[in-house]
């Protein structure tokens, strides 16, 4: 649900003896994750906030190779993202359908067939070394990169 999205269950509300029963009224807020948790690396983006980005970090080695990523998902599950091309800082890939879900007013509960998700967009983010050890590794990274840097 939104962080502002308001909700009414007809008759659910404050009961008492030989009076009717009010209605409940819900009121949805935003409760940030704790820092460090799998939450805390999603933020909700889009017209209606159904959308992902995932902050992932991965070594300079792990984006020149084009590892592929492993993202557990907030509801637990687990994707492997394979990394086609080679990354560079702010690289975004788009994973369809894998985003928030949308929801209406009479649902409440588990995914239900008539509903579909945003998208996930993951936003990657190299760590560069701070220095490169020793000449002879230098040279192995100088002689990879040359292809690169002449076409």
């Amino acid at each position: 649900m939104q962080a502002s999205h308001k909700m009414k269950v007809g008759g659910e509300g404050n009961q008492q003896a030989k009076m009717p029963a009010t209605d409940l009224n819900i009121n949805f807020r935003h409760v940030p994750d704790a820092a460090g948790t799998n939450g805390s690396r999603f933020e909700r983006k889009g017209k209606d906030a159904n959308h992902l980005i995932y902050r992932h970090k991965l070594t300079l080695n792990d984006a020149l190779q084009c590892r592929p990523v492993k993202i557990e998902t907030l509801d637990g599950r687990t994707l492997l993202i394979a990394v086609d091309q080679i990354l560079s800082p702010g690289s975004l890939k788009l994973i369809a359908g894998e985003g928030m879900v949308s929801r209406d007013d009479t649902c409440v509960g588990t995914i239900g067939a008539g509903e579909k998700r945003g998208d996930l967009y993951v936003l990657f983010d190299i760590e560069f070394p701070k220095r490169l050890p020793g000449t002879h590794k230098r040279q192995e990274l100088v002689d990879a990169l040359a292809p690169a840097v002449g076409n």
